[in-house]
């Protein structure tokens, strides 16, 4: 069984409370709906449930847009808090739980495929991207071994140099001890499951990623996209 996390809590502060998941990337799609779609044609012959966690503002929107989906409202600090309080309703068999930001966008349309594959026999995998320079600070930056595994995440440092950073994650039931309410960043979870001997495990995925929390960022998308 996968369960699919999509945290929509965020307030959209630096895009003036536009909700950023309905951001369009061309005339008939935009950011929430590419996720929903490319997780359900990636587990079409699986069982999985997708759980959007958001707070009293955008609640009705998604209702009204997704009514066969299960939309969740509460009020949250962080993407982890968001993640955690969306497991309430989830299945309490053995699962493969996904995260993505509801907000981003990329090209790699087969991402989910592979860290599929690879979960198979780890408790994490991590997707990851080569950084642009206007990214580096930005995001959170992976130090990866020899054998694909993930060591280290620095988050949001300006002077890291790592040339990869995480964009999407995708772990076990085993994992869930790890996720605590005060971590700010899924980094600092990552962090503290690496320290426990937990092995997480890295795909790399090809093409463009774009964080569109701002609209610098959504309009480098759009020309990429549409133009």
């Amino acid at each position: 069984k996968i369960n699919y996390i999509i945290p929509a809590a965020g307030q959209a502060s630096r895009l003036n409370g536009i909700p950023k998941f309905l951001l369009p990337v061309s005339k008939k799609n935009y950011l929430l709906k590419f996720h929903i779609e490319l997780i359900k044609k990636t587990f079409l012959e699986k069982n999985v449930q997708i759980v959007i966690g958001t707070n009293n503002i955008n609640s009705e929107i998604l209702k009204n847009l997704y009514p066969d989906l299960n939309i969740l409202e509460f009020e949250s600090n962080s993407m982890v808090e968001t993640v955690i309080k969306s497991q309430k309703d989830f299945r309490e068999e053995e699962s493969v739980y996904g995260c993505i930001m509801p907000d981003t966008y990329f090209s790699d349309h087969e991402i989910y495929s592979k860290m599929y594959k690879k979960i198979q026999y780890l408790d994490a995998v991590v997707a990851v991207w080569r950084i642009g320079e206007e990214q580096v600070g930005k995001l959170g930056q992976c130090d990866i071994d020899n054998s694909d595994m993930l060591t280290n995440v620095i988050d949001k440092n300006p002077e890291c140099k790592l040339p990869f950073f995480w964009g999407s994650l995708m772990w076990k039931k085993s994992f869930n001890k790890f996720l605590e309410l005060e971590d700010q960043h899924f980094g600092d979870t990552l962090n503290r499951a690496l320290e426990k001997g937990i092995k997480i495990g890295v795909v790399y995925a090809e093409g463009d990623y774009f964080d569109c929390g701002t609209f610098e960022e959504y309009k480098k998308l759009l020309n990429k996209e549409i133009s």
